[in-house]
């Protein structure tokens, strides 16, 4: 069974028990060109602003949110950065990346840090991941899986590295999607796309902020200023 012969199998039973017929042509119409050009909501001031003010933005965002934000230079730092992220925790020297990522195509071997990949487990102690986008109005990481890039990379990690470059800076949630919208076709979206926000916490209990509930109890952003391999797509 196809994708669309599936989905128009399902669509017809939701019909059927609600008792409605196929919807008049000008009512598809008119919903089509509302996914097509989805109407913008208001966006704050604050993610309007220059490149640069966004930038600014986003960082204080994200240290706000509790992530740690550090500026490189050029990619080719990263992976020194990890190592001194690893020792200071006393992890391992051992970093979890996605298999179909360029950050694999960086000298870890120069900093004596060995790299993994596929579906990390509950003792994965340090993951490292490029983005999709870096959102600045709340400091926002986003994420997606897909073939080589496993959900669990973004939760199960106990410190999550994540390489944002400041290329992929946006203002708001609203320009995330745009981009996603022009990336991605209809039937080729990601099975899940994950929004960050500093590290994973949960007062739920007693009122006592707990870290590393639902995701990482570290988050880290290594903000790149040279876009000098290709990041996530």
């Amino acid at each position: 069974m196809t994708h669309c012969t599936a989905r128009q199998e399902i669509l017809g039973t939701l019909r059927k028990s609600l008792h409605r017929e196929d919807l008049p042509q000008n009512q598809i119409s008119i919903l089509q060109n509302r996914l097509n050009q989805p109407e913008r909501h208001i966006i704050p001031k604050q993610a309007q602003g220059s490149h640069g003010a966004l930038v600014a933005l986003f960082v204080s965002k994200a240290e706000a949110a509790q992530a740690s934000v550090t500026r490189l230079q050029s990619m080719k730092d990263i992976p020194s950065e990890v190592a001194q992220i690893a020792a200071g925790y006393n992890y391992p020297a051992l970093a979890h990346l996605p298999q179909q990522c360029a950050l694999n195509e960086l000298d870890w071997p120069r900093a004596q840090v060995r790299t993994t990949s596929g579906t990390p487990t509950q003792d994965c102690p340090l993951g490292v991941t490029d983005c999709f986008a870096g959102i600045a109005e709340s400091g926002t990481i986003m994420v997606h899986s897909g073939q080589g890039r496993p959900h669990a990379l973004n939760l199960v990690p106990d410190t999550l590295i994540v390489v944002v470059t400041t290329a992929q800076i946006i203002g708001a949630y609203e320009d995330a999607f745009d981009l996603a919208r022009q990336r991605f076709q209809p039937h080729t979206w990601p099975r899940i796309v994950s929004w960050i926000t500093g590290p994973s916490r949960t007062a739920d209990i007693a009122g006592i902020i707990l870290f590393g509930a639902h995701g990482s109890r570290r988050a880290h952003i290594l903000l790149v200023d040279s876009d000098d391999i290709k990041q996530q797509e």
